[in-house]
């Protein structure tokens, strides 16, 4: 498909300098031991002009799990494509994208296209549950100077995150909307993803204290049928097994009688998926 594009794909590092306190639900950090490193770019100005040879090309997508290298102005490899005649797509964050000089730089040096991991609408779920470190106002900041400099936003989001509530999903398909109203038509485009939990990713193991912590409240409830505002009793080690759970904001609970959103969402989806529900339904 890249081909059809006259595109090329490949990365100027590797891992993500993000990776180490960020973003719970990715799985880069496991991947690459938390390191983040430049590909040389000798290495990599070498691939680049072999391809040429083979084949010429007019657009390039660094396909970096962040282009926090790429777009230093001390470093080459923009310049060098723009040199070529080559435009490209990046991968960055909202709080990259806050100086207004560096986001026409990035133009000026045939940047047309940026992709940003939006995530969330809701300020709770992105630095609480996601640990982004972000605010939702960054990516307003980010938007507006990418819209000033003529640059694509690819926004992606994700929904369905652990303890997240309907009106909090609400918060970010709006954000998509108000964020999309910044730039001209056909100037943005937006990606909804349902939460993927994988093993080893700090929201998967999030995940697992709270039916642990569930559990735990459920054994409360059975062996001492307590009233909630009673004080826990000592014994069996309850208290400090509760004690390790870390995640016990105010909007979580066990058994609360309105369903999660993930739970109403996922027997739609997965009934889309197999030909018995209407997108509509979806």
């Amino acid at each position: 498909e890249a081909a059809k594009r006259n595109e090329v794909i490949l990365p100027t590092s590797r891992g993500c300098p993000y990776s180490t306190d960020s973003c719970t639900f990715c799985s880069v950090g496991m991947q690459y031991m938390d390191s983040y490193r430049e590909v040389p770019f000798r290495v990599w100005s070498a691939d680049i002009l072999s391809v040429l040879k083979a084949q010429l090309f007019t657009h390039i997508e660094l396909e970096d799990e962040n282009s926090a290298i790429a777009i230093k102005e001390s470093k080459p490899y923009l310049p060098f494509l723009k040199k070529m005649g080559i435009t490209t797509h990046l991968h960055l964050r909202s709080d990259q994208l806050l100086d207004e000089k560096r986001v026409q730089w990035m133009a000026d040096m045939g940047v047309i296209r940026v992709h940003v991991g939006v995530e969330s609408g809701s300020e709770r779920v992105l630095n609480q549950v996601m640990y982004k470190h972000e605010s939702v106002a960054t990516h307003f900041v980010a938007a507006k100077n990418l819209a000033k400099a003529k640059i694509e936003l690819v926004a992606t989001y994700i929904v369905a995150n652990p303890t997240e509530t309907w009106s909090e999903i609400r918060q970010t398909l709006q954000l998509a909307d108000d964020l999309k109203a910044i730039f001209p038509q056909e100037g943005s485009r937006a990606t909804v993803y349902v939460l993927a939990a994988f093993p080893g990713t700090p929201i998967f193991e999030d995940i697992s204290r709270m039916h642990a912590f569930c559990a735990l409240m459920e054994r409360l409830k059975q062996e001492y049928d307590l009233d909630p505002h009673e004080k826990l009793p000592p014994e069996n080690g309850v208290v400090e097994a509760l004690s390790s759970w870390l995640k016990t904001g105010k909007e979580s609970g066990c058994g609360t009688p309105t369903r999660k959103a993930a739970e109403t969402v996922q027997p739609t989806l997965k009934a889309y998926l197999a030909g018995n529900a209407t997108f509509g339904e979806l």
